[in-house]
């Protein structure tokens, strides 16, 4: 790699000290993207989030525009479900208890490495990356695929690609062979390939639709769903596909009395008590000849099509809080940083993280000016420099703080999988025997906060006595917040048999205050299991759950831990292992689960330790359970796919393990450590990153 590049990439100069010049596409390119930001300018202001102005910008001159307005200027209703709900397979993975209900899901079109690569997914009946030509031999078994952008969005369709009687047709025009090859090898990135389902004749010649599919709209009200409308839209198109949202107005009541849209109604309101606290939700099943099968749920975007829909949604819009004048200033201001930071090479938020960085360690005490001064430069923390032994020498061959943070999204947009802790229970449904068991959630909403229980079936009773009365059985949980990192949040509840009252973090909390507790919090919490460590980890300090974090790289298509650690809790952390805090680090080794060269950090520096500074255990030993966690969590990783770079932080029990969070962008740690492969590994992101 030339010199230049891995200055950049390692120890090189942030931007800011070193400008750099771009070619005239990539400035083209990006002041496009500017004028494009200022131009929905407008929209922002008016109480757009900058994805509804762009969707409604694309359809604006399709549609009413009063009332597309009126309904995509409050969106997202919930940025969470939006997230959720925003692509096909995220939504069956949600919905995992539902699978049955989808079409069959074979291969998704995924960018590695700026290479095209085609990930097989749950029905394709392999765990290797698949090709052209293997797709090509699936769509001559199955006889057909259909290919849809995975993501929902307002202008775009499915394409319907089949095999029979030696023909291949595109939507029912006939194709040669090496045309039906060049049509997969071009598939868009993000294009999914599921089953191509066929529409039921009968529902078809009923509502006299080519694709009938059965839409059911709930809106929240009053602390419960109401079946705002139910209706057979036609998604067919002139070219014989169906489309994701259809265009065209003309809608007719669903029937009730027709077996398949009474069974897709059912299907509906499966998926709507999922998730009693939706503020608003669509579902879509497509009345295929293999029976009712999802084909997307919706958290409001299909409004813009529907002016004349019923009065409890319009009176659902109206109450809803239009957000407006400063907060659209400053939503403004934030997509401008955004652009600032992209102009970088960086996220927005991690751009943030950078200099608030910078800002923190200009505090750091064990460090001189010129010191600090010499590792900005370089793209390093100050503290980095005893930590790694940087020199004018050696920081060229280290991974910078500067390149760590802009390598960010490495796993792209499907790290949304993992950034919301519920929302990764049910991305993780297959797999939740290996985490905590998830009691309930507590949620704000128009009409004050809601306990809400797992599962979707709700308390009776009031809330606070269901929850003492869980705590009295289980004696401990914990509550943390659903986004957070490094512990920040976290609260252990007990309950006070002699009191009769509930301790949280070791405060009596009787039941008005605990009540007000839970009505004033303005953070999503979940409460779950309290998860004891092995009695063999116990020995070395039980006031803590330490927890072990295992980095996992797919370095060569299939997904490999490369690195371990593990945290132990002090006197010092309270309720955590955080390091930060006076935690200690031990190195696993990854082939043998044995643990040992402790260290506590303190002001930025390791300091070794034989023995547990609070109980004089020795820091050593082996992880219980070793090769069977190696198995399971490569297993996960692996489901986890397109996602390629995770810490898991697992706390290792008497009879297995449990998973208490998935890091997209685990904290940099003992970088000079690291196995080779693993520094190649980030040399090439790096490199593939180049220079903006």
């Amino acid at each position: 790699m030339p010199e230049s590049a891995q200055n950049l990439c390692f120890g090189g100069k942030p931007p800011k000290h070193r400008p750099v010049r771009c070619g005239a596409s990539e400035r083209n390119g990006f002041m496009a993207s500017f004028r494009k930001k200022l131009f929905l300018a407008p929209l922002v202001l008016r109480g757009f989030s900058y994805q509804a102005a762009k969707e409604y910008d694309m359809v604006r001159r399709k549609v009413d525009a009063a009332w597309a307005e009126k309904a995509m200027c409050r969106l997202p209703f919930d940025a969470g479900f939006d997230k959720m709900f925003r692509d096909i397979l995220t939504t069956r993975r949600v919905l995992w208890e539902e699978r049955a209900s989808f079409p069959a899901f074979y291969a998704l079109v995924a960018k590695r490495d700026r290479q095209k690569v085609f990930c097989p997914l749950e029905d394709a009946d392999t765990g290797e990356k698949l090709t052209v030509q293997d797709l090509l031999s699936l769509l001559r078994e199955k006889g057909g695929l259909c290919v849809r952008p995975c993501y929902n969005t307002l202008y775009g369709k499915a394409d319907s690609l089949r095999f029979d009687g030696g023909q291949f047709t595109l939507n029912g025009q006939p194709l040669s062979p090496e045309d039906a090859e060049q049509y997969l090898a071009r598939l868009a990135d993000d294009a999914i390939v599921l089953q191509d389902l066929r529409p039921d004749a009968e529902a078809a010649a009923l509502y006299g639709y080519t694709y009938p599919v059965l839409h059911a709209s709930y809106v929240h009200q009053n602390g419960t769903h109401v079946l705002a409308e139910a209706y057979v839209a036609d998604h067919g198109t002139d070219k014989g596909c169906y489309t994701l949202y259809s265009m065209s107005k003309a809608r007719k009541p669903a029937d009730p009395a027709h077996l398949l849209t009474a069974r897709a109604m059912q299907v509906a309101e499966q998926v709507k008590n999922k998730y009693p606290e939706m503020p608003y939700m669509n579902v879509a099943v497509l009345l295929s000849a293999e029976g009712p099968r999802i084909w997307q749920v919706d958290a409001g975007k299909e409004l813009i099509w529907l002016p004349d829909c019923p009065q409890v949604t319009k009176d659902f819009l109206t109450e809803r809080h239009l957000k407006h004048g400063v907060r659209g200033l400053r939503r403004v201001r934030k997509y401008l940083f955004s652009m600032y930071a992209k102009r970088k090479g960086f996220v927005d938020f991690m751009y943030r993280n950078w200099l608030r960085g910078l800002r923190d360690d200009n505090t750091v005490r064990s460090t001189t000016r010129q010191e600090k001064r010499w590792a900005h430069r370089r793209g390093f923390y100050s503290y980095r420099i005893k930590q790694y032994g940087l020199t004018e020498e050696n920081y060229r061959s280290m991974l910078s703080d500067y390149a760590y943070k802009r390598l960010r999204p490495i796993n792209g947009q499907y790290q949304k999988w993992l950034w919301d802790k519920v929302f990764m229970y049910y991305v993780l449904a297959p797999y939740q025997r290996y985490l905590p068991q998830h009691y309930c959630r507590i949620v704000q909403t128009e009409q004050g906060n809601r306990v809400i229980p797992f599962g979707g079936a709700a308390w009776q009773g009031d809330p606070v006595e269901a929850i003492e009365q869980l705590l009295r059985e289980k004696q401990r949980l914990v509550a943390k917040p659903s986004v957070g990192s490094h512990g920040k949040g976290f609260m252990k509840l007990e309950w006070d048999e002699q009191a009769g009252a509930v301790r949280i973090n070791g405060e009596l909390y009787d039941r008005a205050a605990f009540r007000d507790f839970l009505d004033e919090t303005d953070t999503t919490y979940f409460l779950s299991e309290f998860v004891q460590m092995h009695p063999d980890l116990q020995r070395i300090y039980d006031k803590v759950v330490g927890t072990v974090r295992l980095i996992v790289i797919d370095l060569d298509g299939t997904p490999k831990i490369v690195s371990s650690y593990m945290r132990i809790g002090t006197d010092s952390t309270g309720n955590t292992d955080n390091l930060d805090t006076g935690g200690i680090v031990a190195r696993v080794s990854v082939e043998s689960g044995r643990f040992d060269r402790a260290e506590m950090l303190k002001d930025h520096l390791y300091t070794a330790y034989d023995v547990h500074p609070d109980t004089g255990a020795p820091l050593q030993g082996t992880l219980p359970h070793w090769e069977a966690i190696k198995a399971a969590v490569t297993e996960i990783a692996a489901y986890l796919y397109p996602m390629e770079y995770m810490g898991f932080d697992i706390v290792i029990t008497a009879d297995g393990f449990r998973i208490l969070e998935i890091n997209s962008h685990p904290d940099l740690h003992r970088y000079p450590e690291f196995p080779q492969e693993v520094k190649d590994y980030f040399m090439r992101k790096c490199a593939l990153k180049g220079r903006k």
